[in-house]
Order: C-alpha cells, then structure tokens, then sequence
C-alpha cells in the first residue's frame, strides 16, 4: 500500500476534507437528543456520543496539520517529493492511508446541494444585488454559475470537487471543454 506522495496526498487530503465536512455538518443538539432518548445506552457509549462530534473535528485537524507538512513539492525534472522527508514515498502520508484503509474510513463524496451552497456563498459573499446560481454535475465535480442581469451567465464558473469540496474559478467554456480542463487539472494533482 504505497505510492508515490504527489499521487497519495491527494487522496488522503480528500479523506480527511471529507471527515471535517461530515463531522460540521453533524447537529450537536440532535446527537444530544438521540442519546438522551436511546434506552439501554451504558454511560461509555453515551458519553463517547455526546463527544464524538468534536473528537472527530479535533483528530482530522490534526491530521490536516500533519498533511501541511507532508506534502508534495516540485523538484526541477523531477517527480514530487515530500517536503518534511525528502523522499518520494512519504511513509507518514502511506501510514495514516494504512489505518484509513484498515478502519474502512472512506471519504463521502460532495452532493449536488452542498455544492450549490458552496457555490452560493461563494458568488453571494461579495455583497450586492444576489446572483442566482445554477450547478450541473460534471463528473469529478460541479460546475456552478451565477446569473446576473449586468453578466448573464457569461461570468466565471466555479467548480465543487466532488471528492474534496474545494471550489476552483475557470473561465466561462462549453461544458465539455471545461470537463477535459478539469481532469487535467485533477490529473496534475496526482
């Protein structure tokens, strides 16, 4: 279960993005519910429950902060190598996607309607009069566009990695254009 940093940082950066997203997303309050009304709960479990949510949030920022350091860089005519070890196979970045595997810890993916608020908040964040935005699947993402009377539709796209979240800014293309830019983008990060 090796590989090379520059294709599995990548991955486990997606990984870890994806257990942050699942962990924000969780309602404290309904956890709190749920455990309160759950008969034959033994007070281990319901406590791991009530502070599962921030347990989950604090171990991935850790691991976040580990995949800060590393991390691929670009050596001249050279393949990536790992910033902190130096080496093209990076055995801390391979361990954690060990114990990943081992736990069955698999990213979940982004949803057309986590896209959409992404992206909505992305154009809406600016101030002024609000653009309506449209997202359509593209395979490895989604693009989103936002109408504006002054722009139309002809203003920048924005893409939602399915995998990560990540939103990236592409100049206005046709679909298809823009869904062979987008693998080679994603390819280039491998």
């Amino acid at each position: 279960m090796t590989g090379s940093i520059g294709f599995r940082h990548p991955e486990l950066r997606a990984r870890v993005c994806s257990v942050l997203t699942a962990a924000m997303r969780a309602d404290n309050t309904a956890i709190d519910t749920l455990v309160e009304s759950a008969d034959g709960l033994d007070a281990h479990t319901a406590d791991f429950l009530r502070h599962a949510r921030r347990l989950v949030l604090a171990c991935a920022a850790a691991l976040s902060t580990v995949l800060d350091v590393h991390q691929p860089v670009a050596e001249p005519d050279a393949p990536r190598v790992c910033r902190e070890c130096g080496g093209h196979e990076c055995r801390t970045v391979n361990g954690i996607l060990h114990v990943l595997n081992a736990y069955a810890a698999r990213s979940t993916e982004i949803d057309r309607a986590e896209a959409w608020r992404r992206a909505d908040a992305y154009f809406n964040a600016r101030g002024g009069p609000a653009a309506l935005v449209a997202v359509e699947d593209i395979g490895d993402g989604y693009a989103a566009r936002a109408f504006t009377p002054a722009s139309g539709l002809n203003g920048p796209i924005v893409v939602v990695d399915r995998r990560t979240g990540r939103l990236t800014q592409w100049p206005p293309m046709p679909r298809e254009a823009l869904i062979e830019q987008y693998r080679r983008y994603l390819d280039g990060l491998r």
